[in-house]
């Protein structure tokens, strides 16, 4: 979804970090689906390189104490070569591909966002999947004192 310049300053200014982050997936997603729309080829590789601008912002604000960071570093590397290759070959095909792993990583911290946003109705459901799946199957217990498992 493409938003006016305005709207996007009063997002950011109100933002917390999640948002922030998913944002910048948003404008990787928005400028290559620009860059999909158009036939002249100048404007084909400025929305490419403005993806590949806020794929770099992607990319410094990995915090390398965790090992996470490294796992999407190698995948932003990957997207990124991705990008270099459609922008010099004009591939239309090889966005599509940059767009379908940018949405999947958004989609994925949009799942985190909202599970924090609900931390306490999330862990209810997913405790009583768990006591559901536990009478169904007999294997797993809630039972502090087993960690999880029946003995």
């Amino acid at each position: 979804m493409k938003y006016p310049k305005e709207e996007y300053v009063w997002r950011i200014k109100n933002a917390s970090g999640i948002e922030l982050l998913l944002m910048t997936y948003e404008l990787c997603i928005v400028n290559l689906e620009d860059a999909k729309a158009t036939k002249d080829r100048l404007a084909f590789e400025n929305y490419v390189q403005k993806a590949q601008d806020f794929l770099m912002k992607l990319m410094i604000s990995l915090d390398p104490n965790y090992d996470v960071s490294k796992d999407l570093l190698d995948v932003y590397l990957d997207i990124n070569k991705i990008l270099h290759r459609c922008r010099v070959n004009f591939d239309f095909v090889q966005v599509d591909i940059a767009i379908e792993l940018l949405s999947s990583l958004m989609e994925t911290f949009q799942d985190i966002d909202e599970f924090e946003d609900d931390d306490e109705l999330a862990l209810h459901q997913m405790y009583s999947e768990l006591e559901l799946k536990d009478k169904m199957s007999g294997g797993f217990s809630l039972d502090e004192k087993t960690a999880g498992y029946k003995n």
